[in-house]
């Protein structure tokens, strides 16, 4: 449709030719493609993003949020991005996405943006296997007869507190063989004969 003033107005999608006269003999024409209107760009989802999904206790990595838009393009959300830890205690996540393990467990990481909330990150915080710090071999005798046997236990004592006797693995030394030796005897116990 044109207007009074000469303006065109686009009433439904298609191709059109517009004449125009002028005088007697003075005509010109041109053609216009009317296309649909074109919504806004909008967010339409969000992605969490980290470079590992499983943790050790205190560890600490960082989240970024990718924006999914109408038009398809995608892009990192650095600013007024919202985290919600569902159970900060197993991990929890700062303002600034750096996320912080404090124990094992699985926890959901979601972030929101305006109205766009992304689908879990589904993170999982395991616990750090306790370090061997010391061996204490036990003997009931420190004292023995020529031909008398004394079995001797082995514990390890580990960086959690926790003591263990050792079964199997350990590897006993007379310093002089020609006076007592070791033998391995039964759940990898030594015996001093």
């Amino acid at each position: 449709r044109i207007d009074d003033s000469g303006g065109l107005e686009g009433l439904h999608e298609g191709a059109v030719r517009i004449t125009v006269r002028y005088g007697d003999n003075v005509t010109h024409s041109m053609g216009f493609t009317v296309k649909a209107a074109s919504s806004p760009v909008h967010l339409v989802s969000l992605a969490v993003q980290v470079e590992k999904t499983e943790l050790k206790v205190d560890e600490r990595i960082s989240a970024v949020v990718k924006g999914t838009y109408s038009d398809g393009k995608v892009a990192n959300i650095f600013k007024g991005v919202k985290w919600k830890s569902a159970d900060a205690t197993i991990a929890e996540i700062s303002p600034d996405g750096e996320l912080v393990a404090h124990k094992s467990g699985k926890v959901d990481i979601t972030a929101v943006y305006g109205t766009v909330e992304s689908t879990p990150l589904r993170l999982t915080v395991v616990a750090e296997a306790p370090k061997l710090v010391a061996l204490r071999p036990q003997a009931d005798k420190r004292e023995l007869k020529v031909g008398e046997t004394e079995p001797i236990r082995l514990i390890a004592k580990y960086s959690d507190g926790k003591e263990q006797e050792v079964v199997t693995g350990a590897g006993w030394k007379s310093s002089d063989e020609s006076i007592a030796e070791v033998i391995l005897q039964g759940e990898g116990r030594a015996v001093v004969v």
